[in-house]
């Protein structure tokens, strides 16, 4: 219990120092606010990459999550002014790229603590899985979308089998 009361804070400083330390920049027409960016940054001579970002367009949509190279990048969400939902991001754990788990120094039950905790300090965040590695597949008609993440027992041999997967479905 104290682990994960220390995890959910931890989580919670980011947050806070994510919102307190971020520097906004005009870049043709939106605004790029982040804790990763210098105010004083040239976004057409240096082009912008972080992992947490809220970008504002000149029609009042706003994007939140990471951008690379000045474009919108994996994990976030795009609404307008009035708060309508008019996109939505899916993201998956590389096969081999080490997770949260690994910077934490989280096993796998803390990990999976921690990933249904998340959904309740980010009011976004539908689904995350912080301990296991595989790849997403994507079906997509006219109704609907589906997302289905697999996961892998092993990353290190062509061996490796799907052993769990989760599927999300988007309502047109």
């Amino acid at each position: 219990m104290i682990k994960k009361i220390f995890c959910i804070t931890l989580f919670s400083l980011f947050t806070f120092t994510f919102n307190v330390n971020s520097a906004e920049i005009k870049c043709d027409s939106v605004v790029i606010s982040s804790p990763d960016i210098k105010g004083d940054e040239d976004c057409k001579k240096k082009k912008i990459s972080t992992k947490n970002a809220e970008v504002k367009f000149d029609d009042g949509s706003i994007y939140q999550g990471p951008i690379k190279k000045n474009k919108i990048n994996g994990n976030g969400k795009l609404t307008l002014k009035d708060g309508t939902e008019v996109g939505v991001e899916l993201a998956t754990p590389g096969v081999t790229s080490p997770g949260m788990e690994h910077y934490l120094s989280m096993d796998d039950e803390m990990a999976e603590t921690l990933a249904d905790d998340l959904p309740l300090l980010i009011e976004d965040l539908q689904y995350c899985n912080l301990h296991q590695r595989g790849f997403m597949t994507l079906t997509v008609s006219k109704d609907n979308a589906k997302a289905t993440w697999h996961y892998v027992d092993a990353i290190l041999t062509k061996a490796g089998k799907v052993v769990n997967t989760h599927s999300y479905e988007i309502k047109a």
